[in-house]
């Protein structure tokens, strides 16, 4: 899936928003944490990798 939600522009943009609180009640977290999108002028993080929460916690990362 592609998609364009700045997650450092969260609390400016509902729809960001909702998409992150969306994925966490999935059960899913977002593996990026820096910006992806880099100028000189703005910093963007809009390429994101999502892996399941739980195998995470069980470090069970085998599948990805």
């Amino acid at each position: 899936m592609d998609q364009n939600f700045d997650y450092i522009k969260i609390e400016q943009h509902k729809y960001t928003s909702d998409l992150l609180g969306n994925v966490l009640a999935y059960g899913l977290l977002s593996t990026i944490t820096q910006p992806t999108r880099v100028t000189r002028t703005s910093s963007m993080l809009i390429d994101n990798i999502y892996m399941n929460s739980k195998s995470y916690r069980q470090g069970n990362n085998s599948d990805y």
